[in-house]
């Protein structure tokens, strides 16, 4: 474990480990520069009290038995995701994080989860940008509501099935 958490300290993402019952027992220079906090402020405390993580919906994802922590405990992959994470100055932020759990050498029942994670703010805003884009090139497929405005002038067709096709790799970035 001293070699893990070696490592951990010269990592650039934010790294913090939880023990079974998801008290934070380890917290990185990393994760205390994207978030604020300061070790001697996490440690002993609850990690969902901590992140207080929310998904896109702002339905808690952080939560006391969390499924990431379910998972964990009984040897399941957790998949990466990402979560808005609230910083100790109150600003949120989106990170992606990935979940790794170690059993602790020589102690019995003993299991530690390591949560590192990485800003995922820009990730979002494009995936935010693209599906604002979708919504409106779905609006603009749809009929007009009128056949002509105040002038007489008619509207535009709807778009082919291929213009809607380079919209669609447009919002995407392509």
């Amino acid at each position: 474990m001293d070699a893990i958490i070696a490592a951990l300290e010269r990592a650039a993402e934010g790294a913090f480990l939880i023990d079974r019952n998801q008290r934070i027992i380890y917290w990185n220079q990393a994760a205390q520069e994207m978030l604020g906090y300061a070790p001697a402020e996490v440690l002993g405390r609850s990690c969902y009290d901590v992140i207080q993580g929310r998904d896109d919906h702002d339905h808690a994802w952080c939560r006391g038995n969390c499924s990431v922590t379910a998972r964990a405990k009984t040897g399941q992959p957790v998949e990466t995701f990402n979560t808005l994470a609230k910083a100790k100055s109150g600003e949120l932020h989106w990170i992606n994080v990935s979940i790794l759990a170690l059993e602790t050498a020589g102690q019995e029942d003993s299991l530690a989860v390591l949560h590192l994670f990485r800003d995922a703010g820009e990730l979002k805003r494009r995936e935010q940008f693209a599906q604002q884009v979708l919504q409106l090139v779905e609006t603009m497929h749809q009929p007009p509501v009128r056949p002509a405005d105040a002038s007489g002038a008619f509207w535009p067709e709807p778009l082919t099935e291929r213009e809607m096709e380079v919209l669609q790799l447009v919002a995407q970035g392509f």
